[in-house]
């Protein structure tokens, strides 16, 4: 049977550090068949078991505490909480910092000392530049539970007074992406299509993973993004553009390199006077939606001075720029 109502003697107690505290409730109920229970409880955690006592009728059972600086009594209608040699659990890491090459392994070291529990849980995070702590994993005598995205890299063991984390293959950052070597350079003839191949490593399972293209000396523009791993959505504004993706690549076909585009200059040649202004006109057609224009200016060899001579001698000339290959 359980007590109709138990409560606290005392609701603040302080003490020492490595003094005794014994902490008392009474309670009232009409059975006469007793168990009386004791947690603690941390901050934002579930209450945790300690020990059990029998009262009245019961008082010949009484539960063994694995932590033997944890006892009770019980009376008819109080109990007691003796706690010896109150002192907290403690944990520090010796190194501080640590220096090591990317793509190597490293183990951090984390000693700890348990005082409170028989059976402590030491607990591993990681807290990236600006971000919050993360929780990584927890390991106990009995076993460990890991985050899935830290399982393949990060590894834990605990020990007596520690509990090292080897990390493999270190990484400056998380997430990365890029170019595959072979991609780096990709030539095609026009109205061939060609593939775009980019290799990406995260510790997330929902990936978005975006193509832009970029002309020289403006800004990149947004082409379209592809899910990845766990995550199946997509946004595709030119159905000319495709993309695939894996758990580690993303690849982008682009279907028609540049076989719908042209431009033309109507006059080769314009005569121009100087000091007078001049028109060049230049027509496109690009099956493109957001099309970039180009102007060049091509001067002739000796442009060091510009005088009439090398005005009358300037090429300029109109490009058009979609950027599909």
């Amino acid at each position: 049977a359980f007590a109709d109502s138990i409560t606290p003697v005392n609701q603040d107690m302080i003490r020492r550090e490595g003094e005794s505290v014994t902490l008392s409730c009474s309670y009232d109920t009409s059975s006469s068949y007793v168990y009386l229970y004791w947690y603690r409880q941390y901050l934002n955690r579930e209450p945790e078991y300690l020990l059990y006592d029998g009262a009245r009728s019961n008082s010949a059972y009484r539960g063994t505490p694995e932590d033997r600086r944890f006892q009770s009594t019980a009376s008819q209608s109080s109990t007691d909480l003796t706690i010896t040699e109150c002192k907290p659990d403690t944990v520090d890491q010796p190194d501080k910092h640590v220096t090591e090459a990317e793509r190597a392994s490293v183990t951090l070291q984390c000693k700890y000392t348990a005082t409170t529990t028989a059976t402590p849980n030491l607990l591993w995070y990681i807290q990236r530049e600006n971000g919050i702590p993360q929780y990584m994993l927890r390991i106990n005598k009995y076993g460990a539970d890991q985050v899935t995205e830290f399982q393949e890299r990060f590894h834990s063991e605990l020990l007596s007074d520690s509990v090292p984390l080897t990390i493999k293959n270190l990484r400056v950052f998380s997430d990365r992406i890029g170019p595959n070597e072979e991609d780096k350079s990709i030539a095609r003839k026009e109205g061939e299509s060609v593939t775009l191949r980019c290799s990406y490593d995260t510790s997330s399972n929902n990936v978005y993973l975006y193509w832009y293209r970029q002309y020289p000396n403006t800004e990149p523009q947004y082409l379209l993004w592809k899910g990845a791993r766990s995550n199946g959505g997509q946004d595709i504004t030119d159905q000319r553009f495709q993309s695939t993706t894996s758990q580690t690549s993303t690849e982008l076909t682009i279907t028609g390199c540049d076989s719908l585009e042209s431009v033309d200059q109507n006059t080769r040649v314009q005569p121009a006077v100087e000091g007078r202004p001049v028109t060049i006109s230049c027509t496109y057609e690009t099956s493109d939606p957001s099309p970039y224009l180009f102007w060049y200016q091509q001067k002739s060899n000796n442009d060091k001075i510009a005088d009439y001579y090398s005005f009358l001698h300037n090429k300029y000339f109109c490009v058009l720029g979609t950027g599909q290959c």
